[in-house]
């Protein structure tokens, strides 16, 4: 039975970082999420859960003693979610638009009496951090106890959980905002996903405190138990990977041993910003070209790469503002001799197991329409080169990439149509999964050293055999 739906927007996130005092950057920055797994700004998982739980409340009219919550997929902001509750199973799921479960939960124990909110000494149990920590799995041992707390604005509850708080106690709903700090802020911290928690409601007079089950290395997991005043929990979660970052300037004028000079070419980058872009627009600094790259809404890390080469390259670089899907010629001022094409929307995180048309559409306007598009434009100023990076995904499919799959086969025949149209030298190489901010998972997967890719494309594109 459906007894909700909704959006989660920025206003709603703002505030719930304000009460649970979790500032996760996954959270938090629209800037700092795109470089997760995720690649989009998360709804907070416990927000998530509260709102259920508030919609089963007014429903159903119902307590229960112990909630078994799966985070199972990630809720994006602005994004519809809908809330169905299973009354013979207590089962309680939310659900996007193409049915995929988001969020699982099991309620055991129905309450009959009145709950008591215990008081909770806020201003003795608090922790105040400016930014999430960055904390290890390796720094960690099972046992491992604390009982302070990330401070969290409780007089804001009134905002998003009145009704709730009315039922259960102010208190009560502000311990459970605080599991979300424990994970977001503190551990796993800055890097962590939280995937599991069970809740038990009960009534306590203790100081809070939070201690380390258990630590699986292997899986990168650790697990909690929170006892509070209002509730005990046991929580899961995941150090997701790190953003992954190219190496300095200094160390790849190092690594790349290229005797030859090219200070007369200039390099479009488009999506040159991070990932593989920057990788390539670093290493064709370090021999002399001068680079254009193009960002969408990466503005720092553009500016940071750019000072970064500039400060002590043989060549110049600049960095401009673009959208591939607004693309005007105007834009770029100058002749461009090579343009390398790394535009690229979020890759994985498909939250269906269904062909998508729409994540299609966006894939082939980027991949397809707009490469030939750009390429075309680019030659009648004087192009000469291009390199199209395909992949080995269109020979060894992967199950869910179906869409980025069948963009990738039309772009490469964008590639062919471009070559007897003009008459020049396209370069498609189909090349593996690059260990990138994009492909970066929580269990390590096998991915091509992003350098020797890079590599390999510069090779390409200056016809330079592999062995020189």
């Amino acid at each position: 039975m459906l007894i909700g739906h909704r959006k989660f927007y920025e206003k709603d996130q703002s505030l719930f970082c304000e009460i649970s005092g979790d500032f996760n950057p996954l959270h938090s920055s629209s800037l700092e999420a795109r470089k997760t797994i995720a690649g989009r700004q998360v709804v907070h998982g416990i927000h998530t859960f509260l709102w259920v739980l508030d919609l089963l409340v007014k429903n159903k009219k119902s307590i229960f003693q112990t909630y078994k919550i799966k985070f199972l997929k990630p809720v994006f902001l602005e994004e519809p979610v809908f809330c169905y509750w299973d009354e013979a199973k207590s089962l309680l799921t939310l659900k996007n638009y193409n049915e995929i479960t988001l969020l699982s939960m099991r309620c055991e124990i129905p309450i009959q009496k009145p709950l008591v909110d215990v008081k909770l000494s806020i201003e003795k149990e608090i922790l105040k951090l400016d930014h999430p920590k960055n904390t290890k799995i390796d720094d960690l041992s099972q046992g491992d106890i604390f009982n302070d707390f990330c401070i969290g604005d409780i007089a804001q509850l009134c905002i998003l959980f009145a009704d709730l708080s009315k039922v259960l106690g102010e208190y009560r709903i502000f311990e459970i905002t605080r599991l979300s700090s424990i994970i977001g802020m503190q551990i796993p911290g800055l890097h962590s996903i939280f995937s599991e928690c069970i809740i038990g409601f009960d009534e306590n007079k203790i100081i809070p405190s939070c201690h380390i089950q258990k630590i699986e290395k292997r899986f990168n997991q650790v697990y909690l138990s929170y006892q509070g005043r209002n509730l005990h929990a046991n929580l899961t979660a995941f150090f997701r990977p790190k953003p992954i970052k190219p190496e300095s300037y200094d160390k790849i004028i190092q690594m790349v041993n290229l005797n030859i000079n090219l200070e007369n070419l200039t390099v479009l980058i488009i999506g040159g910003s991070r990932g593989l872009g920057a990788w390539t627009a670093k290493i064709l600094a370090a021999i002399g070209a001068n680079i254009i790259i193009t960002y969408n809404s990466g503005k720092v890390e553009a500016a940071e790469l750019v000072n970064e080469i500039n400060k002590k390259s043989f060549g110049k670089a600049k960095s401009i503002q673009l959208d591939v899907n607004k693309f005007n010629i105007d834009q770029i001022k100058e002749p461009i001799d090579h343009l390398y094409y790394f535009a690229t929307p979020k890759i994985f995180g498909k939250q269906s197991d269904q062909f998508d048309d729409k994540i299609f559409q966006g894939f082939k306007e980027i991949y397809a329409d707009k490469f030939f598009e750009i390429s075309k434009s680019l030659i009648n100023n004087g192009l000469t080169k291009i390199l199209y990076p395909s992949s080995v995904a269109i020979d060894e499919p992967i199950a869910g990439l179906e869409e980025y799959i069948q963009a990738k086969v039309l772009g490469e025949k964008q590639c062919i149509r471009l070559e007897k149209k003009f008459q020049i030298n396209v370069f498609k190489p189909r090349i593996e999964r690059v260990l990138t901010d994009q492909t970066a998972t929580i269990l390590p997967v096998k991915s091509k050293d992003p350098f020797e890719v890079s590599m390999y494309l510069i090779h390409q594109m200056l016809g330079i055999e592999k062995n020189e």
